[in-house]
C-alpha cells in the first residue's frame, strides 16, 4: 500500500513537472515574440533615427552650397565699374588668404575698357574625399569692350570651415578650362 502511495506521488509529481515545464515552454515562447518584436521596433527606430540625421546633413549641405553659390556669385559676376569693389563683399565669404589668391595682381587698379565677367550653369557638389569639401563647376562668360565673349569652364575645389559660427571658404584651388568663343 505504501509502494501505491509512493507510486501515486511520484506520478502526481512528474505531471506537475510537466506541466509546468510546459507552461515554462509557452512562457519562454510568448517572451521570445515580445523580444523578436522589440528587436524589430529597435530596427525600425534606428532606421528612422538615420532619416533624421541624413535630412539634417542634407540641410546643412543645403545651407553650405547656398553659401558657396552666393560666395562665387559675387566673385565671379562683375563688370569694369564694380571690379575693384566686390573684393570687399567678398570678406564676408572667404578668407584674407584666398582672397588674396583670387584676387592677383591687378586688383588696385579698375579696368580701363569695358569688361563683364558672368558665371552661368553653376553646380556645386559635396567632395567625398575630405569633409566640408565642394566642388564648385561654373561656366564663365567674359567679354572685353565689343569683343566676343569668351566661354570657359571653371573647377574650384573647396574647403569650407567655421569663423564666429559663419562658414568661410578657407581654401580654394582653382582648375580653369580652356577658353572657347561659343
Amino acid at each position: 500500500m505504501k509502494k501505491n502511495i509512493l507510486i501515486g506521488v511520484e506520478m502526481a509529481l512528474i505531471i506537475l513537472a510537466v506541466i509546468s515545464m510546459i507552461g515554462l515552454y509557452q512562457d519562454n515562447k510568448s517572451k521570445e515574440t515580445v523580444i523578436q518584436d522589440n528587436k524589430t521596433e529597435i530596427k525600425e527606430l534606428k532606421y528612422n533615427l538615420t532619416l533624421q540625421e541624413n535630412a539634417n546633413n542634407t540641410t546643412d549641405i543645403a545651407e553650405k552650397t547656398k553659401f558657396i553659390n552666393s560666395a562665387f556669385s559675387y566673385y565671379l559676376n562683375y563688370n569694369e565699374d564694380n571690379y575693384n569693389s566686390r573684393f570687399k563683399e567678398l570678406e564676408t565669404y572667404f578668407s584674407l588668404d584666398v582672397i588674396d589668391k583670387l584676387s592677383g595682381a591687378g586688383v588696385t587698379e579698375k579696368p580701363s575698357i569695358a569688361i563683364k565677367s558672368s558665371a552661368r550653369n553653376y553646380v556645386t557638389y559635396v567632395n567625398p574625399a575630405e569633409p566640408d569639401s565642394f566642388v564648385h563647376v561654373t561656366d564663365i562668360f567674359y567679354q572685353v569692350a565689343d569683343n566676343e565673349p569668351t566661354t570657359f569652364k571653371n573647377v574650384y575645389v573647396i574647403h569650407l570651415s567655421e569663423r564666429d559660427n559663419e562658414y568661410i571658404i578657407d581654401n580654394v584651388d582653382v582648375f580653369s578650362g580652356t577658353p572657347t568663343n561659343k
